[in-house]
């Protein structure tokens, strides 16, 4: 990339507010991390699991004093909600799904903190990864990173009664005519950057055929706090070495597609979850399940692409390109 900060529109991504005493509770037995010590202005991230341990979603959870908010996929919360609703019988927990009053962008590269320090005053350059700060009605998340270092700057438009929205507007509109030195990512961009760091997406790595081990999510899954929603399958599959399968980045020349079957010597191994060309170094990159014996960098397999079969290197996660 030519700068060294950009931003993201992150319209649309689901946004629900957690209100009740016992709402951490909830979501500590229902989701795959240990959310106990949260303290307000720190988040985590968690998985939210069928019953055979099969990926729903990914959730970002923050940490206020009297609510908790949960960030995940876009397009994803009335299912979500539905699931997590199902679980609540006595508890005093209570959703309310603000995505449609929610404006949200990203804001990643090396120079993010300094760009946000300078226009919203707002010191995030010591913020711990899901950590948040607050400046009159924007919150400033650490969120996993596309590009080095990423925040997510959010703003709530309240529907009942006005919300200053001042800040927020102004840093857009700075964004915005500042584009030769900040410039808002191509959704192209954005994809090679995502695959190259290996960060899944719902739909293509976050489904209900992976679970959590498969699609590197150990770091967000606990194996100490006890009873939640899959625990015991992942428990099982984590105990008896059972995982058959990873996730891992690829490259190569030939063109590859979602759903396209990966060999290695004439049987099938895998099978691609995303994937795009880069622009600017003409690969064609991969995201994609290869089965765990197979599952090793350098290691050269065959991608059946329609009628063709193109040649595509197994890469660790991120990808060195």
């Amino acid at each position: 990339m030519k700068s060294d900060v950009a931003w993201i529109d992150r319209s649309g991504t689901s946004f629900v507010t957690v209100r009740g005493d016992e709402r951490i509770d909830f979501l500590h037995r229902i989701t795959s991390n240990d959310l106990m010590g949260l303290k307000p202005g720190e988040g985590i991230q968690t998985v939210l699991l069928t019953e055979k341990a099969r990926i729903i979603d990914v959730l970002t959870v923050l940490q206020y004093h009297n609510t908790s908010t949960l960030i995940f996929s876009k397009g994803a919360s009335n299912d979500v909600l539905a699931w997590l609703r199902k679980y609540v019988i006595m508890e005093d927990v209570r959703f309310a799904d603000r995505t449609a009053e929610t404006r949200m962008i990203e804001v990643a590269g090396p120079r993010s903190a300094q760009l946000l320090n300078d226009t919203l005053n707002v010191d995030v350059a010591t913020l711990k990864l899901y950590s948040f700060e607050e400046s009159h009605n924007v919150t400033i998340v650490r969120m996993p990173s596309l590009w080095e270092v990423s925040y997510y700057v959010i703003c709530l438009a309240d529907a009942d009664s006005p919300t200053d929205t001042s800040l927020f507007d102004s840093f857009v509109n700075s964004l915005q005519n500042n584009s030769d030195t900040v410039p808002q990512l191509s959704p192209e961009a954005e994809e090679v950057l995502r695959i190259t760091q290996g960060l899944g997406k719902r739909g293509n790595e976050w489904t209900d055929a992976y679970n959590p081990l498969e699609a590197a999510l150990l770091h967000i899954t606990s194996f100490t706090k006890g009873c939640y929603i899959g625990q015991e399958v992942i428990a099982r599959l984590d105990s008896y070495n059972k995982v058959k399968q990873r996730l891992m980045g690829l490259i190569g020349a030939e063109e590859v597609s979602k759903d396209d079957i990966i060999y290695r010597e004439g049987t099938a191994i895998g099978i691609i979850t995303s994937s795009i060309r880069d622009a600017q170094s003409g690969n064609m990159l991969a995201l994609g399940y290869i089965r765990g014996e197979h599952a090793h960098p350098n290691t050269l397999v065959n991608v059946v692409h329609g009628n063709s079969s193109g040649v595509m290197q197994i890469q660790s996660l991120p990808m060195d390109q």
